[in-house]
């Protein structure tokens, strides 16, 4: 199969999800197929954040006093076990720490919290019309305070709203890239698309995820030649080449048995190598040739 192409022209297909573009392309073998809604697959070819939790920015032990009720509260997060506390017999500002808090009332618990909004249950008992103490706890993480903020209200007699504003921390770590890019340098691949004018072309993120999508075993990373501008731009369509996998690669001044170097990328290719490869046991043998041409129809 060659996807969308090539008795008639080549073609195209655009998936929209929810109002927004979810998939577009046309290249592709005899089907190609894409998860909608809450499974949907990223198209980024690199990880928005680095692994850090962002329950870090806000996990602590966090105090609020009211001084109309003269109630002080306490608010201790954690990503397994979180509790709030009052102290409510006559609580004094100078004593709503953690040197001198004086529980009086557990106002609801819960094993998991995180960003939005969280149900605190089974708290202490507030008589037989009330039930258990419980409380609702929105965490929110915005830049509009230098250093996490508590309040505290009651709307209904033993029910609770904490809100707790946190400035951004973990939304600042800078996103490392899923791939190593080697400048000038020309693999074997397998698949291919985009030559002759730029409206051919694909965009990067659409050809990266195909390659994630064919995963390790098969595709170790994209060869891309940017239709505009610098050979490494993947800002805007280009041509590809899909890099067959088990090849070592060096670079543009030290070419592999495999994988050619300034010479043969002629300033045209650059690559954009996996940093996870495919365990040795499943990589491919190499045939001498490139089978691009015969996988190509």
């Amino acid at each position: 199969g060659d996807g969308m192409c090539c008795q008639y022209g080549y073609g195209y297909y655009e998936v929209y999800y929810d109002g927004r573009l979810a998939k577009k392309g046309g290249r592709f073998k005899s089907k190609e197929k894409i998860a909608l809604g809450l499974c949907t697959a990223t198209t980024s070819p690199t990880p928005s954040k680095k692994s850090l939790p962002c329950t870090e920015s806000f996990v602590g032990t966090y105090y609020y006093y009211d001084a109309y009720d003269r109630h002080c509260y306490e608010l201790s997060l954690s990503p397994t076990a979180s509790h709030a506390n009052q102290d409510a017999h006559g609580a004094v500002e100078s004593a709503c720490n953690p040197e001198s808090f004086s529980v009086d009332y557990s106002v609801g618990f819960s094993y998991s919290s995180s960003f939005g909004v969280n149900q605190f249950t089974d708290g202490s008992y507030c008589g037989w019309w009330y039930g258990n103490r419980s409380s609702t706890v929105t965490i929110m993480s915005t830049s509009d305070v230098a250093e996490p903020t508590l309040s505290v209200t009651e709307p209904f007699t033993c029910r609770y709203e904490f809100v707790l504003k946190v400035p951004p921390s973990c939304e600042k770590l800078e996103p490392e890239p899923s791939y190593v890019h080697i400048p000038n340098t020309y693999c074997r691949y397998y698949d291919y698309g985009g030559d002759g004018p730029c409206e051919n072309g694909r965009s990067f993120n659409d050809v990266w995820q195909q390659c994630e999508d064919d995963g390790p075993e098969q595709c170790m990373g994209v060869m891309w030649n940017s239709c505009e501008g610098p050979t490494s731009d993947i800002t805007v369509n280009g041509a590809w080449k899909l890099m067959t996998a088990g090849q070592e690669v060096g670079d543009a001044n030290n070419p592999t048995a495999t994988c050619g170097g300034k010479d043969q990328a002629l300033g045209h290719w650059d690559a954009f190598v996996r940093k996870t490869k495919a365990p040795a046991s499943t990589m491919p043998s190499l045939a001498p040739s490139s089978t691009a041409s015969q996988e190509e129809d």
